[in-house]
């Protein structure tokens, strides 16, 4: 720890419990509403984001810029500065359907952050700065529902007059421009943009005579997903959504080379030619899998461990009887599944923790909780935890004649707001040093060390007893799935890189038993069973990359688009 000056607020002290993340070349810190971003090499300063760069930069003046507000000094010297804490999710998270699916995004929402994110992009032009680099990570999404919002962060990395730019990720540079300008920034623009409307790279997909990864290549050549006979997966959202200006102006900056700022936002969908050369991926003949309706009553969002799930409209369901069970669930929602036929459901409402205990044929009965400082709630292996300013606790519920308490287990030490919960686990980020936060199924909390996973974009990562894989995507825009394997005392693992569907994240599934089942493409499962390398395709052509999997217990569950549940099992022959 170490004491630094901001430049007009005075002296903070950086503690590891305020620390949020390391990259490659700074490290970021909350105090209070404030972020503050300290670089690693102090040199920084000096040659990339010098002090008059910062203060030109601190003019700028938009709700939704997180620019510099002044600068962090360390004995005197400049060593970064600091700005608004804003507490979100990167924009490419938004991208795949099955997140559209579960949380209920829509069409709507994403035009307003498209417009929103037109707006920042004109407001940083017309203050004279480029944006250089609108890559995926370089965005935050705020809030839910019709309140989201959209945030441009890294603003250091942005060019201002007499302050060049020098970076740009991959995936949105405008190979065909010699420097940073406005007419880059909105190619940037377009190919995030389209990736949040649609789920795809606007240069992916499958074009011959390109081989796959071959992204330069296809951006160079203006060879598009408006290309004659590119093949696409289902899991692309349709083309046909998007207003028809807008999908004009697309097709003509990424097929036809055109530079210029987008139109305004708005106007109605259509069908449209431009979008009619895009085939999806033919399936292949059903037959291998059969098909069971499991649910069908109202759209599946999510499916939790032991059988519940929460529709699109927040009703938690039981999926084996259809009980309604509560009303007005949350997205991020805690469900736990009890032993004793109940369900723990926490939430946090307006700041304050809120445990509801759910019992079939029952009112929901409010349990009294006596923990301090709880910022969210997480569960993991059938297990219910709070995660507080020091601890992740494990949160245990008592009858107590009538009443129902909620009292604190055990606590192990964390950096709460270095720390993403995933799908079962956690990941820490301890300055730098990546770890998987891991509850086994009995009282016990590992913290496994994962030095592949330093500097890794994580887009998502799903975890059952010993198995955990974590999707990850590049600055090219090419995702990976790491398999990672632990030993029966959590401490030890082995980890398997496996190269992913390069149009995004293909639905995969851990079971308890350690099995790994992925639609690796349309018409095509995969079963794996990554401590013993064994793998089994099996084709139905029923199966579609824009369905997403689930289970219960060690059944296979497949949502289809519409929300309805199917269990799926093997053909017998």
């Amino acid at each position: 720890m170490r004491h630094v000056e901001l430049e007009g607020r005075g002296r903070v002290l950086l503690t590891d419990e305020k620390h949020v993340a390391t990259g490659g070349e700074a490290s970021v810190y909350r105090d209070g509403d404030t972020a503050i971003k300290v670089y690693t090499d102090p040199g920084a300063m000096r040659t990339r984001v010098p002090v008059e760069k910062l203060q030109r930069l601190m003019r700028l003046r938009h709700d939704h810029i997180v620019a510099p507000q002044g600068v962090v000094r360390h004995n005197d010297t400049p060593v970064g500065y600091y700005m608004p804490f804003v507490d979100g999710m990167p924009l490419l998270q938004a991208f795949p359907t099955a997140f559209w699916q579960r949380s209920g995004f829509d069409m709507a929402q994403a035009l307003r952050i498209v417009a929103q994110m037109r707006d920042i992009v004109q407001y940083a032009h017309d203050a004279g700065a480029v944006v250089a680099d609108p890559n995926e990570m370089n965005w935050l999404l705020v809030g839910e529902g019709d309140d989201v919002q959209v945030y441009a962060i890294d603003v250091d990395a942005w060019g201002i007059k007499g302050f060049d730019a020098h970076v740009v990720a991959p995936s949105v540079r405008d190979y065909h421009a010699a420097a940073f300008t406005p007419a880059s920034d909105w190619f940037g623009w377009a190919v995030v943009t389209f990736q949040l409307l649609t789920g795809i790279h606007p240069y992916k997909g499958v074009l011959s005579p390109y081989k796959r990864h071959d992204l330069e290549a296809r951006m160079r050549d203006n060879a598009s997903v408006f290309a004659p006979g590119v093949r696409l997966p289902s899991a692309v959202r349709p083309f046909a959504q998007i207003p028809s200006a807008l999908l004009a102006y697309y097709q003509a900056v990424f097929q036809d080379g055109l530079r210029e700022s987008p139109p305004m936002i708005g106007g109605t969908a259509r069908t449209v030619s431009i979008a009619a050369s895009v085939r999806v991926v033919p399936a292949v003949a059903r037959g291998a899998l059969t098909w069971r309706v499991v649910y069908d009553q109202q759209p599946i969002a999510h499916i939790y461990l032991g059988g519940l799930a929460r529709t699109r409209e927040g009703l938690l369901v039981d999926l084996a009887t259809h009980d309604v069970l509560l009303r007005d669930v949350p997205a991020d929602a805690a469900v736990v599944v009890r032993q004793s036929d109940s369900a723990l459901v926490a939430v946090m409402d307006d700041g304050a923790p809120v445990l509801r205990v759910i019992r079939a044929h029952h009112k929901p009965q409010i349990a009294a909780l006596h923990l301090q400082g709880v910022i969210r709630f997480v569960s993991a292996e059938g297990r219910l935890f709070a995660v507080t300013h020091r601890s992740l606790t494990e949160v245990q519920v008592l009858q107590m004649g009538r009443t129902l308490i909620a009292t604190a287990g055990t606590a192990w030490p964390i950096l709460p707001h270095a720390l993403q919960w995933f799908d079962g686990v956690g990941v820490q980020d301890a300055l730098g040093a990546r770890h998987l936060v891991v509850p086994d199924v009995q009282k016990g909390c590992a913290m496994v060390r994962v030095p592949e996973l330093d500097g890794a974009r994580i887009v998502s990562v799903v975890r059952r007893n010993r198995v955990a894989v974590v999707t990850t995507v590049d600055h090219a825009g090419n995702y990976r799935r790491r398999v990672i394997v632990m030993d029966s005392k959590l401490k030890e693992y082995t980890i398997d890189v496996v190269a992913d569907a390069e149009d995004g994240i293909v639905p995969h599934v851990v079971l308890p038993k350690g099995v790994v089942a992925t639609i690796v493409e349309d018409g095509a499962l995969e079963i794996s069973v990554p401590s013993t390398g064994k793998r089994q395709r099996i084709r139905d052509g029923a199966l579609r990359t824009d369905m997403r999997l689930a289970h219960n217990n060690n059944d296979v569950y497949v949502v289809t688009p519409d929300g309805v549940v199917q269990h799926i099992t093997m053909t017998a022959q």
